[in-house]
């Protein structure tokens, strides 16, 4: 049978792109401080797992390459959150951010989140989305959309700019018909090695 995990006290479940789908936890141990100064405690900062690479690379004060067999490298999407490690007061390094997982979509910026619960089979459209102050309201629980109906737009149209940005169209509500698709931009992934 399918399990599900929950990520109490947030909303839904992996496959969600609600906050039981997305958020998680972060633990990081520096005995030594960064750079000599300790800066322990809790961060609240909205951060991303593209930040993960970066952030690592930074700390290792390691550069990434930016180039591969003479190919350049795609840039990473994610950006070092070590100025947020050294001091709690610092603000987030990640402004914004897309995500979509089986037709859920959801966009985030600077503390503003617009999400939905995509239901198989039903239209793309304004009408699902829902708005979320998450300073005032983390768990998601008190939908703004009807409130905010200019920011929703400004939301959902800057989710489509970095949907289409970042090649997640045809959105895929869980059919699985379009795993077995390959993008035209990825035809140079068929040939042999």
């Amino acid at each position: 049978g399918w399990g599900m995990a929950s990520n109490t006290p947030f909303r839904l479940y992996k496959s969600n792109t609600h906050a039981g789908g997305v958020r998680v936890p972060f633990v990081i141990s520096w005995p030594n401080g960064l750079d000599g100064a300790r800066a322990d405690g809790l961060r609240d900062q909205y951060q991303y797992v593209t930040d993960l690479q970066p952030t690592l690379l930074d700390l290792a004060r390691v550069r990434r390459p930016r180039e591969r067999h003479g190919r350049p490298l795609v840039p990473v999407d994610g950006v070092s959150f070590r100025p947020v490690l050294a001091d709690a007061t610092e603000v987030s390094t990640h402004g914004e951010q897309y995500s979509e997982c089986f037709g859920n979509r959801s966009f985030y910026q600077d503390g503003w989140k617009l999400v939905s619960l995509h239901a198989f089979g039903a239209p793309y459209d304004d009408e699902e989305w829902e708005l979320y102050e998450l300073a005032s309201d983390p768990t998601e629980t008190v939908d703004l959309a009807a409130e905010r109906p200019d920011l929703v737009k400004e939301l959902s149209l800057a989710w489509e700019e970095a949907a289409w940005a970042n090649q997640v169209f045809p959105l895929d509500d869980g059919n699985g018909l379009l795993m077995f698709l390959r993008r035209p931009e990825e035809a140079e992934l068929r040939e042999p090695v």
